[in-house]
């Protein structure tokens, strides 16, 4: 009954979508044979739509056809445009490493890095799906050669990734002892912090943290104003679980850069979460000085030390702040600054304090 209703459809993307969808019913109503034989009748009639592909494919793919599906894209690259062909390059790959093609993927990967105009983000792609299908032909296999190849077709400031992508698909495909030269490279070109815990979490999988560390702790005694090498070490050892160490790097950061208040923040977690939540709030005493009458930090100092368990300090603070505000406040603020300071040690568990 749908098929002369779809067929009396005009032609274009609704009857298409309309032909995909009857396919899709043949295979829950009558089964794999008879949607299959719908499939190769759509390809046939739409050989240049991409969606038709992508369908049949996934349909190969879902009913255990994998080597029918690679072999249907691998078919329809060369009749592919620009745009569509470096997306199925890219998919021919994955899908050929995933089912351990692997001669499949090299002809696949190999192509799509000869594509002319190749962008960098698909460039990088395809870099990191060769290094994981070199490795895993050759677990002693050197990145050296692509590395040189390819860093001349990215711009500069993407060397980083290059050297990124690399390292994980080392850590991807097993290969620890090249793994961790090549996340050095690109921490020391990049220290994102969300890269220094990929490369944390990879060198305590392959055993290699201690190097990892030294390489960073050198960069910090070589440039101590610099604070990115304080902060890569701060979170190494945190990662290896070297709590008073990471307190110690994370010093070492607000020691470089006083102004900025994340640095402080983290600080002073790291402290609260190794229990030593009064030396936190001593500690910020060095951020409050610049600021005596912010309520934030005083907020934040109070609380601290009543969680400690010292109420006078708590007290303290608040008292010391709202003093530094008196110099400046006018009419009803400090009153209802005041108050809020009142219910801050109230729910502090100080009402004693508060009332005074």
């Amino acid at each position: 009954q749908l098929a002369p209703r779809i067929s009396a459809l005009p032609e274009g993307a609704i009857r298409m979508r309309a032909e995909a969808q009857r396919a899709a019913f043949l295979e829950r109503s009558q089964g794999v044979p008879a949607a299959a034989q719908e499939w190769q009748r759509l390809s046939a009639r739409y050989p240049w739509s991409l969606g038709v592909l992508q369908d049949h494919a996934a349909f190969l793919d879902r009913t255990g056809q994998g080597e029918q599906a690679r072999a249907l894209i691998e078919a329809a690259i060369p009749k592919a445009g620009a745009g569509h062909r470096e997306a199925l390059l890219e998919k021919l790959t994955q899908d050929s490493l995933a089912a351990s093609d692997l001669p499949r993927a090299r002809r696949a990967v190999t192509q799509l890095l000869s594509e002319d105009g190749l962008e960098d983000d698909h460039r990088l792609g395809a870099i990191h799906l060769l290094a994981r299908l070199s490795w895993r032909e050759n677990g002693q296999w050197d990145p050296a050669p692509l590395i040189q190849v390819q860093k001349d077709k990215l711009r500069a400031e993407l060397l980083p990734d290059l050297y990124h992508e690399l390292a994980k698909a080392a850590d991807l495909e097993g290969a620890p002892a090249k793994a961790l030269p090549l996340w050095i490279e690109a921490l020391n070109r990049r220290t994102g912090r969300d890269w220094i815990q990929e490369a944390a979490r990879s060198a305590r999988r392959a055993g290699t943290s201690p190097q990892l560390l030294a390489f960073f702790e050198k960069q910090q005694a070589r440039s101590p104003r610099d604070v990115r090498w304080a902060v890569a070490v701060r979170d190494i050892r945190r990662d290896t679980h070297d709590v008073d160490g990471a307190i110690e790097a994370a010093q070492a950061a607000v020691a470089v850069r006083p102004e900025e208040e994340l640095l402080w923040r983290e600080a002073a977690d790291m402290m609260v979460r190794a229990g030593r939540v009064a030396e936190a709030a001593d500690y910020l005493a060095g951020w409050n000085k610049a600021r005596p009458a912010d309520e934030g930090v005083a907020g934040w100092r109070s609380g601290l030390y009543s969680q400690a368990g010292d109420g006078a300090k708590a007290f303290a603070i608040e008292q010391a702040a709202l003093k530094a505000f008196m110099k400046t406040a006018t009419g009803n603020d400090l009153k209802y600054r005041k108050a809020r300071a009142i219910g801050r040690l109230m729910e502090q568990g100080h009402p004693d304090l508060a009332l005074q």
